[in-house]
């Protein structure tokens, strides 16, 4: 009983970070938003479907493929958002503009 309020509480805590970051890409049309609720949907997904196993078959699955392709793919979404972002070096690349925030760029070696 307890294992299940636990996936439960998880399942409620991945599907409130889903509405939040849904609710940011509507507002800001970003790909970084895109990507943080294509996270929190799939994690979200492979945690109902495994506590909806343990809830109606009352034990633990032996083989959970399901949840467990949900769960690896919303980590390839952590990774494509973690590449994606810019450092803040690149953002003042990006802006071309400097400021004494960024300065000129520095000669490496």
């Amino acid at each position: 009983m307890l294992e299940l309020l636990d996936y439960l509480v998880q399942f409620l805590v991945t599907a409130y970070g889903f509405c939040a970051a849904l609710r940011e890409y509507y507002r800001a049309r970003r790909r970084p938003w895109f990507l943080l609720t294509c996270f929190y949907a799939t994690f979200a997904l492979g945690t109902l479907y495994w506590t909806l196993h343990l809830l109606l078959r009352q034990e633990t699955p032996q083989v959970f493929y399901v949840s467990d392709l949900a769960w690896l793919a919303s980590f390839v979404f952590l990774l494509a958002l973690t590449l994606t972002l810019p450092t803040a070096e690149e953002r003042c690349l990006l802006s071309r503009r400097w400021s004494t925030r960024c300065g000129p760029p520095r000669a490496s070696g």
